[in-house]
């Protein structure tokens, strides 16, 4: 499968959550990525080249920060909402 974070990956996420780690997702990850992690509890995103040899670093790092709360907000208020 050319898509490095296909379903069987997601589900190792989950799977490994549930062991009881904190999943940090890495390698080759991009900003597009992010959302195909949504609703899974991943703890960190590493991203180094994809931001390290953006021509722009500054607005490849946006575009993950972005990615992130877009895709995380509805979860982080949540949690939030419940440990409240």
């Amino acid at each position: 499968n050319k898509d490095k974070w296909h379903q069987g990956n997601l589900d190792t996420v989950q799977r490994l959550h549930d062991l009881g780690f904190k999943v940090t997702v890495t390698g080759g990850m991009k900003a597009i990525d992010i959302a195909k992690f949504k609703g899974l509890p991943v703890y960190t995103f590493i991203s180094g080249r994809a931001i390290a040899k953006a021509d722009e670093p500054a607005k490849a790092a946006k575009a993950f920060q972005d990615a992130i709360t877009n895709t995380f907000i509805e979860q982080a208020i949540g949690q939030t909402e419940v440990s409240s």
